[in-house]
């Protein structure tokens, strides 16, 4: 599991039960868990709502340009401001 903190609004894929593409959704800024999928998606879980994927290289790309932030342990309080 990877902790991070998007910071800015970004459209990401849902899928359906069956892992087929049911479209996009926004993922709003705050903090996440991820996980790395077997077929090149980054999974973003957000509390009581379903998971919403990025594709690898697109999840790189944002942590690139300072949108998500992938944090520790160490760095959770200190990186979001709480």
């Amino acid at each position: 599991m990877i902790n991070l903190f998007v910071k800015k609004k970004i459209a990401a894929r849902v899928r359906r039960n069956d892992g087929t593409d049911q479209g996009f959704c926004y993922l709003t800024s705050g903090k996440y868990l991820a996980n790395n999928t077997s077929d090149g998606y980054v999974q973003i879980i957000r509390p009581n709502e379903d998971p919403l994927y990025l594709m690898a290289l697109i999840f790189s790309d944002k942590i690139k340009n300072g949108e998500i932030a992938v944090l520790n342990d160490y760095a959770l309080v200190d990186a979001v401001g709480d």
